[in-house]
């Protein structure tokens, strides 16, 4: 399969590739993973290629030959998936004809590649290249980092950092990318964390958070009268059903939630075929009320 082809793009929706790790992971500072779920859900349409990612993807083929040229391998864009997980993908930049060398190329901005000059690779890739091998299965991995130098002569710095497999790392990993995989399939969003909230402090939504208030107390308080006053009535009909005043009180038994995991038959069915379509439903609650950040 062939990068930035309509297959590859389709396929991406079904499968958690490396780029995804980070975001899994919560390391990743361009999306979280509700609005990755969003996207590969088809509810959410991804953002258009930036100015920085077109140029990132017009000088790979300059980092290979650069690559070659420094380590004297050459490689080529791969597609890979997993061999035990199917769902779990790699697009690399490059990978050797042998298939024993992968690399990952990033047009560095002047943060990140003054870290690869230190030697560093930044946070937000660490997950992305211990994803890439453990599909690839590797032992190690070579982070290419390119900056600028004179962009408008097309010279450009490329420092290479050989990046080692972290087993512990990837054991942490892969749990987390198996849940995301499922509740992808299964239509589960993930928990909202902090960045998916716009924050609006203007007067008009003041006002209409103080009305909401307002309202929801008094709701609250008409509730809990209403309970109370239930109560007293039951009281003052001994137990029976009883009618007056345009009201009725009477009792009904209400069946007991069927707890369908108790049931044996329905212990290796997938469920999730006779699940009803999902639908758009708003929430309001406090601010206080746990959100993962």
């Amino acid at each position: 399969m062939k990068q930035n082809t309509p297959e590859w793009l389709e396929m991406r929706k079904k499968c958690i590739g490396a780029s995804d790790a980070p975001i899994i992971m919560g390391v990743s500072p361009y999306k979280t993973p509700y609005q990755l779920w969003e996207e590969k859900s088809g509810l959410r349409e991804p953002p258009p290629m930036s100015s920085s990612m077109k140029h990132g993807h017009e000088i790979e083929q300059h980092a290979r030959d650069m690559y070659a040229l420094i380590k004297g391998i050459r490689t080529e864009p791969v597609v890979l998936f997993d061999m035990d997980r199917k769902w779990m993908m790699a697009s690399l930049d490059g990978v050797s004809k042998c298939g024993q060398h992968a690399i990952e190329i990033k047009r560095a901005n002047k943060h990140d590649h003054e870290l690869a000059r230190q030697g560093l690779i930044p946070e937000k890739y660490y997950p992305q290249l211990q994803h890439q091998m453990q599909v690839g299965c590797w032992k190690s991995i070579d982070y290419v980092s390119i900056g600028t130098v004179m962009e408008e002569c097309g010279e450009y710095d490329t420092q290479i950092i050989t990046v080692p497999r972290d087993q512990d790392y990837i054991d942490d990993l892969i749990p987390k990318l198996e849940i995301f995989e499922y509740k992808l399939r299964a239509g589960i969003a993930p928990e909202l964390c902090d960045r998916d909230f716009v924050e609006i402090s203007d007067n008009n939504w003041l006002g209409m958070c103080e009305a909401y208030n307002h309202f929801k107390k008094q709701k609250y308080d008409a509730e809990a009268m209403m309970e109370s006053i239930k109560i007293r009535m039951i009281e003052a009909s001994y137990g029976r059903n009883a009618k007056g005043c345009g009201l009725m009180l009477y009792k009904s038994i209400r069946k007991g939630n069927v707890m369908y995991d108790k049931i044996p038959q329905l212990k290796d069915l997938d469920l999730e075929q006779y699940r009803k379509p999902s639908s758009e439903v708003w929430t309001i609650r406090e601010k206080k009320d746990p959100v993962s950040e």
